[in-house]
C-alpha cells in the first residue's frame, strides 16, 4: 500500500507518510484497532518511528492544546438572529495576512464582500476535502454532483 499525507495535512516533525502509514497499520493489526491513546503510547519511546510526529516538550504541548481548545470554543459558539432561524456559527475563519487564519464575527464577514468571497472559497475547499474523504460512498454521489453544480455557478 502507498501512503501519502492528506491534502493540507500539517504533521509535526519529519516523518514520512509511508512510514507513518505502515506503523499505524501494524499497530492497528496488533491492537485490533486504533485510538489516539494507543497511538500516543506507541509513539512515546524515542526509538519509535512515530515519535517525531508529536511534541514532547510538555510546556509547548500544553500551549498547543490550549490553542486547540480556543479553536474549539470559537467553533462552538452559535448565534440566533431571529426566532425563525436555525443557530449559525457566531465566528468563522477568514484568511489573514502571511497565511494565518483568524476568526471573525459571521455578521462582519457576511457584510464584507471580500471576506464573504473568502468564506465561499473556504467552503468550496472544505466541500472538496469532504468529497475526497467520502468519495467511495455511492449513496452520496448525488450530493457530490449537486455540490459541484453549486460551486460552479
Amino acid at each position: 500500500m502507498i501512503y501519502q499525507w492528506a491534502h493540507g495535512a500539517k504533521v509535526h516533525g519529519r516523518l514520512s507518510p509511508q512510514l507513518a502509514g505502515e506503523q499505524l497499520e501494524a499497530l492497528r493489526q496488533q491492537r485490533g484497532g486504533l485510538t489516539a491513546v494507543v497511538v500516543v503510547a506507541a509513539a512515546k519511546p524515542a526509538a519509535s518511528p512515530l515519535h517525531a510526529a508529536f511534541e514532547w516538550d510538555n510546556n509547548l504541548a500544553a500551549n498547543h492544546y490550549r490553542e486547540e481548545q480556543a479553536r474549539h470554543l470559537l467553533r462552538s459558539v452559535v448565534v440566533l438572529t431571529s426566532a425563525s432561524e436555525e443557530p449559525t456559527r457566531a465566528f468563522v475563519i477568514v484568511s489573514g495576512a502571511a497565511d494565518t487564519d483568524r476568526y471573525e464575527s459571521i455578521s462582519v464577514v457576511m457584510a464584507d464582500p471580500a471576506m464573504r468571497a473568502g468564506l465561499l472559497v473556504r467552503a468550496h475547499q472544505e466541500f472538496l476535502a469532504w468529497e475526497r474523504r467520502y468519495h467511495d460512498l455511492a449513496e452520496l454521489a448525488g450530493l457530490f454532483t449537486l455540490g459541484r453544480e453549486v460551486f460552479a455557478a
